[in-house]
């Protein structure tokens, strides 16, 4: 099995349960990583003071898409089980995004 973990460095590691080995570091952020969610199908999204969301390929340590949308940090993410994210931030945001179409699909002032 593995576990992934983000940190202050910006990056974020994949690492393996079974030999407690470092399997990949994640590089693309451009400030601390606050907050990471497994996917349903398989990706990784990191959510990260830079502003941005990254979805990631965790089996070959890719970068798929930045989403850009927010004015502040963002702190949360959760997932719909049909393929939307939803990203809360710091800008008193919520945003709903198409991860297939990598586009935010409705923003709630909070």
């Amino acid at each position: 099995g593995r576990v992934v973990s983000c940190s202050d460095d910006k990056t974020i590691k994949i690492w393996s349960i079974d030999s407690y080995q470092r399997l990949a570091t994640l590089k693309g952020h451009h400030d601390t990583v606050w907050c990471l969610l497994q996917l349903q199908d398989g990706r990784i999204a990191s959510a990260s003071f830079d502003k941005t969301i990254r979805l990631w390929d965790s089996t070959i340590g890719i970068c798929l898409a930045t989403l850009t949308g927010h004015d502040g940090s963002v702190r949360s993410l959760t997932e719909f089980g049909d393929g939307r994210l939803v990203s809360g931030s710091s800008d008193q945001t919520i945003k709903v995004w198409q991860t297939n179409q990598r586009e935010c699909v409705e923003t709630f002032t909070v």
